[in-house]
């Protein structure tokens, strides 16, 4: 998630459990394990299924963005997913 997320906001590293948090944060937000996250190449127009080109893939990587969120109430619904524009055009 970092990589594709960029570091969690120190706001939400306040709000985990700081036994689980400081086993894999520092006191300033840096993940104590840089090498398990993977190089630059690894972002979403690479994990996203070949198949999907154009723009059904910059609406797929749209969708799944909105879903994927540091911050739970950054995150949309299910209700709001509901109305994307990826599912419309399946």
């Amino acid at each position: 998630m970092i990589r594709l997320l960029g570091p969690p906001p120190s706001q939400f590293l306040k709000t985990c459990d700081p036994s689980i948090c400081g086993r894999l944060f520092s006191a300033q937000g840096d993940f104590k394990f840089p090498d398990l996250i993977p190089s630059e190449s690894f972002n979403f127009s690479n994990v996203v299924p070949a198949v999907l080109e154009g723009e059904d893939k910059r609406l797929f990587i749209e969708f799944v963005r909105k879903m994927l969120q540091w911050e739970p109430e950054c995150r949309l619904t299910a209700k709001e997913l509901y109305d994307d524009p990826w599912l419309h055009m399946l």
